[in-house]
């Protein structure tokens, strides 16, 4: 921290901000694993309305709250972006744990049909094409793969 700036309390907040930066990027891989599941197999809709909805509560309630009223500044807001993450993805562990998933992967478009007749193929295909097909590759396998657990 010291490469930056030489002020002692800029420096304190920079490692009080890291340390709440490693329960904020846990909070956000569990977020975005879960967003990803649930999307790739159909629940696009639940995890957008919850995203919206914690971020309406809890980031911006939050921030105000920590980071205004009770004069916490940035330490506050950081507090809250990392609660925000973790309590955006308890809904959707809670979701996908419980399979409330099933009715939107049951109804997803491009059915299980042709998941099972085009899932091997398209993941070759994809392979072929570099990073960003494989991405694509994986998340039919997923819609795949919730197709075989619905038959």
């Amino acid at each position: 921290m010291g490469w930056f700036t030489a002020d002692e309390r800029i420096i304190a907040a920079g490692v009080t901000l890291l340390w709440l930066t490693i329960a904020l990027e846990t909070g956000r891989t569990f977020n975005m694993v879960l967003f990803n599941a649930l999307s790739a197999t159909g629940d696009a809709r639940y995890p957008m309305q919850a995203g919206a909805a914690s971020f309406l509560l809890v980031m911006a309630g939050g921030s105000w709250l920590l980071g205004v009223h009770l004069g916490w500044g940035l330490v506050g807001v950081w507090i809250t972006y990392a609660a925000d993450e973790w309590l955006r993805g308890l809904p959707m562990w809670r979701r996908w744990a419980g399979h409330g998933w099933v009715p939107a992967a049951r109804q997803s478009t491009g059915g299980c049909g042709e998941a099972h007749a085009l899932g091997l193929t398209r993941w070759a295909r994809a392979r072929s094409r570099g990073v960003d097909g494989l991405f694509v590759a994986i998340r039919r396998q997923w819609r795949q793969a919730a197709c075989w657990h619905l038959t």
